[in-house]
């Protein structure tokens, strides 16, 4: 068992916290508390004895990706997000995701929001691997990249593009649907070994979905409305 020392049982206290605002919601969002407890037991692996691999089995660079294509290696990058560095790191992921990934889990269900999450976790990371192969002078490579932050800024730009409101920020008023940007520029700014790149990604990927989705859904109820026509056809017969 690992020891940890008191920066570390802080953020953990503040989790407590989080767990009981959580219990306290009347109607919970399952697949966000599942893809929250996945992570916690991820981290907490050795308290609980869980056999997940160790971070640097799993956490691979782009570079090796790249010279490693196939599906193990896009396995491993999908499942290192759920891998975080410390306890900080780990509570203020899911603490955003709490609140995000519930606003959009209520309003589209259960099942549409998995959809979203894989389709933002897997785009985010695509665009990802693409850029650091695209611009090598970005120093990309090489590093290796864990915690699910891509697709939090991602489902931040989603949710954020419904509600026009202003929120303060470090006592400014800015549009919400900008606020992905600032923060992108502030986490930045106060820790610049973040993942810019990744957090950049993600923010990608949610405006691809705002952009795709409306589309999708046009196809899909125009090809269901063409089956529906195509099915419901009459078989005529001639008279003599």
């Amino acid at each position: 068992m690992r020891r940890r020392n008191h920066q570390s049982i802080i953020p953990i206290i503040m989790g407590m916290r989080l767990f009981h605002e959580i219990s306290q919601i009347q109607n919970k969002p399952v697949i966000t508390l599942s893809i929250i407890g996945l992570c916690c037991l991820i981290h907490f692996r050795h308290e609980v004895s869980l056999p997940f691999p160790p971070v640097y089995d799993v956490c691979i660079s782009p570079a090796i990706f790249w010279s490693h294509l196939n599906l193990e290696m896009m396995g491993r990058v999908l499942f290192s997000k759920f891998y975080h560095s410390d306890e900080w790191h780990l509570y203020y992921n899911c603490a955003s995701l709490t609140w995000k990934g519930m606003r959009i889990e209520q309003s589209v269900g259960p099942e549409e929001f998995l959809k979203i999450f894989i389709l933002m976790l897997i785009i985010s990371e695509s665009l990802y691997m693409s850029l650091s192969s695209l611009m090598p002078e970005l120093e990309l490579l090489s590093t290796c990249t864990i915690g699910i932050s891509g697709v939090i800024f991602a489902l931040k730009v989603i949710v954020n593009q419904t509600i026009p409101a202003q929120t303060q920020f470090m006592g400014f008023s800015i549009d919400i649907k900008y606020i992905a940007w600032v923060e992108l520029l502030w986490y930045y700014l106060i820790d610049p070994y973040s993942s810019f790149y990744g957090h950049l990604c993600g923010i990608a990927a949610g405006y691809l979905y705002l952009f795709l989705a409306p589309k999708l859904q046009q196809l899909s109820s125009t090809t269901t409305r063409r089956s529906r026509n195509w099915g419901s056809g009459t078989t005529g017969t001639n008279s003599q």
